[in-house]
């Protein structure tokens, strides 16, 4: 549900552009970066939040979620992105050191998501630029410009939560 809401965000926005042309484009060459592979990551990133607050228990979004985990692993090991590939192996771990309804429920959890996908994306282009390096105002510029990498967190998070308050489960019994 919050997938599809920040699918239609990012096009509806004006943030991807979703053609025919896009598509094909993204066919041809899955890994250059396009507004179609854009559209993907922040559905996902929004599905992945989504479950995330319930990885910490043995459940079905656990499961899926590391069957995403292992299907990222793979595909991070095929295009030697050895970096990408260590952050995404300790990220997983994570939710598992703590205890249910603990800090992934927390209402800040995405917004601190979100921070860290800004500086990982600034750290990455600051190591492939030959003019200059990290800059926490590059970090700040790619939230406000690419916002909905941010909205695709924070909806993701926050849908998990409205549907798990006590309100919202009284009022479907």
């Amino acid at each position: 549900m919050s997938a599809a809401g920040v699918g239609l965000l990012a096009v509806f926005s004006g943030q991807v552009e979703l053609s025919l042309r896009t598509i094909e484009t993204f066919v041809h060459h899955p890994l250059r970066d396009g507004d179609f592979r854009t559209l993907l990551v922040v559905v996902s990133f929004a599905w992945l939040m989504a479950v995330f607050p319930d990885i910490d228990i043995d459940s079905k979004p656990r499961k899926y979620f590391y069957r995403a985990v292992f299907v990222g692993f793979g595909l991070l090991f095929m295009l030697q992105a050895y970096q990408m590939l260590a952050i995404l192996a300790l990220a997983a771990f994570i939710p598992l050191l703590h205890k249910h309804r603990g800090w992934t429920h927390w209402r800040i959890t995405p917004w601190i998501f979100a921070v860290i996908f800004a500086i990982t994306w600034e750290y990455f282009r600051a190591k492939n630029s030959w003019f200059s390096g990290f800059s926490w105002g590059n970090v700040l510029k790619f939230m406000v410009e690419h916002w909905i990498f941010t909205a695709s967190f924070v909806i993701g998070h926050y849908t998990h939560l409205i549907l798990d308050s006590t309100f919202v489960r009284k009022a479907f019994r």
